[in-house]
């Protein structure tokens, strides 16, 4: 098997070539061993919903790199900014809009407000001066 060099990949080891990757519990293994090999993989592996849920599980900044569609899905943007607040940043519109999702982020770091919708935003403002 050939193998690629880590500074490719991220890795602090030699790494199977990424097109060799084609079965998902090898790719969770080297997203585990270093969540950036994530971007190593191939279209098919990053739009695996276990391999991406793995994949922001460990880091949530990985949402930046995962297919639109994920962004959509509220269970992964979830998980995402529980580990990653501004990972908010890369949600669609509509989770940008959603409280559950936006205070997740919020709770973790008040930073990530910037990102959430503007009627959120506008909300947030006025319960905090109404405080």
């Amino acid at each position: 098997m050939k193998h690629i060099e880590s500074s490719s990949c991220f890795a602090t080891s030699r790494l199977p070539v990424v097109t060799a990757l084609d079965e998902r519990d090898k790719a969770i293994a080297i997203i585990r061993k270093d969540p950036m090999n994530f971007v190593c993989l191939s279209n098919r592996l990053k739009s695996d919903e276990k391999v991406v849920l793995a994949a922001v599980k460990m880091f949530g900044f990985l949402l930046h790199y995962v297919p639109h569609h994920f962004r959509r899905d509220k269970k992964i943007v979830l998980i995402a900014v529980k580990s990653y607040p501004t990972a908010l940043s890369k949600a669609s519109s509509k989770l940008k809009d959603d409280e559950e999702v936006v205070f997740a982020a919020i709770k973790r770091d008040s930073i990530a407000f910037v990102y959430a919708s503007d009627r959120l935003c506008f909300l947030i403002q006025k319960n905090l001066q109404a405080a």
